[in-house]
């Protein structure tokens, strides 16, 4: 790291502590999680790893969009989470297959109790006696075209366009 950038993350640090300080500390560490791509010059997504190719916009429209739609369901039974979630994805990244995983890091950063055996809720996930998942790998699911319909009704939710970021070693 060069000098200068050093100084100047040093700099945006102090001032997002002044910041910090003077919030309520149930939500520092939230709030530390946010203001992280000001004080790096990076965008941060909500899992934590570094997002460098994304348009600021972009970015700011569906952290926006997650705050809402996890607003407007706060307080769903653990499988009725997992749905919303899996609805959260399919808003941005449409119907490609979405990890387990990936639901679980969304769940614990907006505090939502999802099942433990997840891969069981989605397997056997229906709404008006139609499967809303199909599974597309392992530890993969993806949302049948009635799921992808019962998210656009349920949620409001829209087709997502976003590709996912590439995964270096994994296959």
């Amino acid at each position: 790291m060069e000098s200068s950038t050093f100084h100047e993350r040093v700099k945006r640090l102090k001032e997002v502590n002044e910041v910090i300080e003077k919030l309520d500390p149930a939500i520092r560490e939230g709030a530390f999680s946010l203001l992280t791509g000001y004080i790096t010059g990076q965008a941060h997504k909500v899992d934590g790893k570094h997002q460098p190719d994304a348009p600021p916009d972009e970015r700011e429209g569906s952290e926006e969009q997650m705050k809402e739609l996890f607003g407007n369901y706060p307080d769903g039974k653990p499988s009725d989470n997992a749905i919303l979630i899996a609805a959260w994805l399919y808003s941005q990244y449409g119907a490609q297959p979405f990890k387990l995983d990936e639901m679980r890091q969304i769940a614990d950063s907006v505090g939502l109790t999802i099942p433990a055996s997840l891969d069981m809720t989605l397997k056997q996930a229906q709404r008006d006696g139609k499967m809303l998942f199909q599974h597309s790998g392992r530890s993969e699911f993806k949302p049948t075209v009635p799921g992808e319909i019962y998210f656009k009704k349920a949620y409001q939710v829209t087709k997502g366009t976003r590709k996912r970021p590439a995964e270096g070693s994994e296959s």
